[in-house]
């Protein structure tokens, strides 16, 4: 198989498990939202997922899209890293939070 084919259809197959990363966090938000509890756990036997984390995937998602898909303009490079820093920030916070700093 030639490599330029091969690379053709990862970078298709990275599409569709991006947008299926990104639904799958707004149909979390949608569920926090709307008081859906298949939404935010889709089997009673799992712990839901935090609203705050589906918002760090779909800023991971849409960044990465942003980054990997689209055409380059400055704008839309400094958006991208903007929603990269958001996970990093929360993280960053969380992290704070465990080792006995302020409950944020």
């Amino acid at each position: 198989m030639n490599d330029s084919i091969l690379h053709q259809r990862f970078i298709q197959w990275s599409k569709y498990l991006i947008s299926i990363v990104i639904l799958l966090a707004a149909g979390v938000i949608l569920g926090w939202g709307f008081d859906i509890e298949f939404l935010k756990r889709p089997l009673p036997q799992l712990k839901a997922m935090n609203p705050t984390s589906a918002v760090c995937f779909i800023s991971s998602g849409v960044a990465f899209w942003l980054l990997g898909f689209s055409r380059y303009s400055k704008s839309k490079f400094i958006f991208a890293h903007a929603l990269i820093f958001l996970p990093f920030f929360v993280g960053i916070v969380k992290l704070t939070m465990l080792l006995g700093g302020p409950d944020l």
